[in-house]
This record gives structure tokens, C-alpha cells and sequence, in this order.
């Protein structure tokens, strides 16, 4: 571990944790709320890593203070998906986020490692980027509000997305009614299970570098919504819009697909619109079962993972 005083004052401590995972703390040394900054829970999304490490800097020149409280980044978490780009290199990390009493892989150990950050945490920040759309437009950044909290709600619309998603939990229940966890648990679900309020911001595309900006206004929209930090909130020209997702559509095992138009996050459909065609041992098609919009569409989406959402949107 190193220690380091700011020349705000602020404290600063780096560890890594068992599984490598570079760990950031910044301690007012003033009494006050806890929060906890996730980046790269999957390897190929790079805004979180980034951002953090230039939200680490503001605090480490004195750029920056930390009026109460403490905050800890950890930039990286799926450390061996990062170094070779990819989402994951055996699990999906955020499918899998509880204890494993006999971790049978890297992401189940780094998950492992991971667990204790969440003890006597207040708040909880989630960054995340989406695959590059069909479309030329680049996503729309958004928030998952999977806990449906009352704070939970009071830190999306804090933070400040164009679109809210809610209803997450609906689409991913526990394997049967006799059990609690969720037969694919997420950061989300762990903190709340734990007590602690946050959301998922899904910032934009990979690799473009607006999700970076995107990713660094959520942490300081956080970092002020708890009043941790002096400043103001950015504060978007428009109210968020609520999306009640009702759908998910898994690429089966002997299908391929392909979305009959360029399909962007959002799009609005309308009930019986075509949206993809599947070809397997004959040809089948995939229509919109309501008026609503389109979340998340994953082309490349592998076989058994989530290829498009479906969902309606609320009055705000």
C-alpha cells in the first residue's frame, strides 16, 4: 500500500487487491458518506478506466477536494479482459457478482477479490459503454436503475442520463421461487443486497471519446449528489425519459440473426414490427410484442447472451 497527502489535504491510499485490481482511496478525514466507483467490469469498455484515472488526478494535484467522506475507484476490475480487449475471458462478470466458495475461474476469483470493497459502503457508481450500434449514431448514454430504490432514483436523476431504465430485475429472477439471489446476479443487485444504493451508467459507444466525458460528469453528478464535493450539479437541458424494459431475447444455440434494419438504442417501435430474422434449421422472425423502444441491440451478440431488450416507455 502507498500513502499520499493531497495538497488539498485529502489522503490517498493505492493497494491492489488479491487478484491484482488497483484499488484508490481518497479520505477527507471528515465524517460523511462512502462511495464506490466501479470501471471496466468488462475488458472492452474503456471510458470507466479512463475517466477515474482523470478524476484520480484532480484529486492528487489538488485540483480537486474531498470536503467529507471517503471515495474508492477501482479502474479496472476484469483485469485479464482489459489487457486483451475483450468483454470477458470466460464469464460475464456482471452475471455472476456474488461469492463463489470454489471460484472455478478468473472472472469468478476477480469477482471474489472484488466482494469486500462493497462492506460499509453508502453509494455505489457502475461505468459502462455499449458495443457500436448498427447505426451511424452513436448511443445514447443512459442509466440502469436495477435497485428501484427510493436514493436509487434520487441518484438517476442526479446523475443526469437522457433515458432511465428501470425493470431489470423482472427480466433476470432467481432460478426458482424458493431462492432470493438471482440465478445472474450483478454489481447492482450485490449492493443493494449489501445496502447500498447505486446505478449502472452505460456512457455510450466503446470507443467514442464523448463516453469518456459522459463517464466523468456521472462521477462528479455523484460525487455532489452525495455532498462530498463543493461544486454544482451539470445539470442536462432535458428531463430523463423512464424506460419500463419488459423483454430480453437470448441468441439461441443453433440460430444465427440478423436485425432486418439498422437499430439503434431507443428506436421506437411499434406492436408487430419486424426487427430481426433467424436462421437455424428453418427461418423464423423476431417482432416487437408491444409499441415501446429498443434497448441495448447487440449484433454481434454471442450465443446464450442477451441480443436486444424490449421495453415501454413511463411518465416521468
Amino acid at each position: 500500500m502507498s500513502n499520499f497527502t493531497a495538497p488539498s489535504g485529502n489522503e490517498m491510499r493505492t493497494y491492489n487487491t488479491d487478484m491484482g485490481q488497483m484499488v484508490h482511496e481518497i479520505d477527507s478525514g471528515v465524517s460523511g458518506p462512502n462511495l464506490l466507483v466501479f470501471g471496466a467490469i468488462h475488458g472492452d469498455e474503456v471510458c470507466g478506466p479512463r475517466a477515474i484515472n482523470k478524476t484520480i488526478y484532480e484529486f492528487l494535484s489538488g485540483r480537486n477536494k474531498l470536503n467529507s467522506g471517503t471515495v474508492t475507484f477501482v479502474p479496472v476490475c476484469n483485469i485479464d479482459a482489459f489487457i486483451a480487449g475483450k468483454r470477458y475471458i470466460d464469464e460475464n462478470m456482471n452475471r455472476i457478482f456474488n461469492y463463489h466458495a470454489n471460484p472455478k475461474n478468473r472472472e469468478q476469483k476477480m469477482v471474489n477479490a472484488l466482494l469486500p470493497l462493497l462492506q460499509n459502503k453508502t453509494h455505489f457508481l457502475d461505468l459502462h459503454s455499449v458495443p457500436k450500434p448498427e447505426t451511424e449514431t452513436p448511443s445514447v448514454p443512459f442509466i440502469f436503475n436495477d435497485q428501484e430504490t427510493e436514493e436509487s432514483r434520487k441518484i438517476a436523476r442526479a446523475i443526469g442520463m437522457p433515458y432511465i431504465v428501470e425493470g431489470w430485475a423482472k427480466l433476470y429472477p432467481p432460478a426458482n421461487i424458493h431462492e432470493k439471489i438471482p440465478a445472474e446476479p450483478d454489481t447492482l443487485w450485490y449492493a443493494k443486497s449489501r445496502g447500498v444504493n447505486g446505478v449502472l451508467v452505460e456512457c455510450g459507444d466503446h470507443e467514442d471519446p464523448a463516453a469518456e466525458q459522459i463517464a466523468r460528469m456521472a462521477i462528479h453528478n455523484m460525487l455532489v449528489h452525495a455532498g462530498m464535493i463543493d461544486a454544482e450539479l451539470i445539470v442536462p437541458k432535458d428531463k430523463p425519459q423512464i424506460v419500463r424494459m419488459s423483454e430480453l431475447v437470448r441468441r439461441q444455440e443453433s440460430e444465427s440473426f440478423k436485425f432486418v434494419e439498422k437499430i439503434g438504442n431507443f428506436k421506437s417501435i411499434k406492436k408487430g414490427q419486424l426487427i430481426a430474422t433467424f436462421y437455424g434449421e428453418g427461418v423464423s422472425e423476431l417482432r416487437a410484442p408491444h409499441d415501446g423502444v429498443v434497448v441495448v441491440p447487440w449484433a454481434g451478440a454471442p450465443v446464450g447472451q442477451e441480443m436486444i431488450y424490449f421495453g415501454k416507455l413511463e411518465a416521468v
